[in-house]
């Protein structure tokens, strides 16, 4: 039985005494329900350091906090005895503990709760953190990834790819009105192998349009040639066949003279059967 006294007082005078007496069972009852956590417990200190509502109750009122075993506990019994004020601290590596006087009674309540306990909703709080930053941080460089492959990866390889045609003699790529309707770096660069292709195609169109034309001017030339060939010939010709039958008349004339006209046509007879 535990019984609490207090004064009744009235204008600094004591006009009489209240008394309450507490079973030790009750007390105990109550104080071994108190949860701490999931599996923390609460204990009672007299002001001697015996236990009090114990979850060992082997230890109630016969053993004292001060005399355990535990050097922790042992060194923790003596600092809560030693003290008025409330306190939390980790004992060993095994327990936080809470501790507060109870009243004037000079009794103090003691509450244990597991460290792997307490640190647990950190490590939770630490974890879900962790696993949502790396959720977002995955979301980011898809982001990135497709962001970067459809701004910067896709129409390079567009333009190496029209780049290869246009190399291989290809100006036609562009002839069913593809644009590029982007305006940052890439899409400037597009633009102006774009407007590159459609000049050099225009060109090359008029330098094919010049060939045609030099080349019927030179077949025009070349017939020319032949016509005035053909002409100069048949002249030459001419002029040759009037030569030598004014040779052959004089010829004539010097032989009569000469009476030398026979042996003159044997020699041209000769002459003409050789050619």
């Amino acid at each position: 039985m535990i019984t609490a006294a207090s004064p009744i007082k009235k204008d600094g005078k004591v006009l009489g005494v209240t008394t309450c007496d507490i079973g030790l069972k009750e007390l105990q009852d109550y104080i071994t329900k108190i949860k701490v956590g999931e599996a923390g417990y609460a204990v009672v200190i007299s002001s001697e350091g015996f236990y009090l509502g114990h979850k060992d109750s082997t230890k109630d009122m016969k053993e004292k906090i001060t005399e355990e075993k535990n050097e922790d506990i042992k060194s923790l019994g003596k600092s809560i005895l030693d003290s008025n004020k409330n306190d939390v601290k980790l004992v060993g590596s095994e327990y936080y503990v809470a501790h507060t006087n109870i009243g004037d009674t000079g009794m103090k309540l003691v509450m244990f709760m597991p460290q792997s306990e307490a640190t647990s909703v950190i490590k939770k709080y630490f974890t879900t953190n962790i696993v949502g930053f790396l959720i977002a941080l995955v979301l980011m460089a898809a982001c990135l990834y497709v962001l970067i492959t459809q701004k910067i990866i896709n129409p390079i390889n567009k333009l190496v790819e029209d780049s290869e045609k246009v190399a291989s003699g290809d100006l036609t790529i562009y002839d069913q009105g593809y644009k590029t309707n982007s305006k940052d770096e890439i899409g400037q660069l597009a633009k102006a192998f774009e407007k590159m292709v459609y000049q050099t195609k225009e060109l090359v169109g008029q330098i094919l349009d010049k060939s045609d034309l030099v080349a019927n001017s030179a077949q025009q030339l070349a017939d020319s040639a032949h016509q005035t060939a053909a002409s100069a010939t048949e002249t030459a010709s001419t002029t040759t066949g009037e030569r030598d039958i004014s040779q052959w008349r004089t010829q004539i004339l010097v032989c009569r003279k000469l009476q030398l006209l026979p042996i003159l046509l044997l020699y041209r007879l000769k002459r003409e059967t050789v050619k």
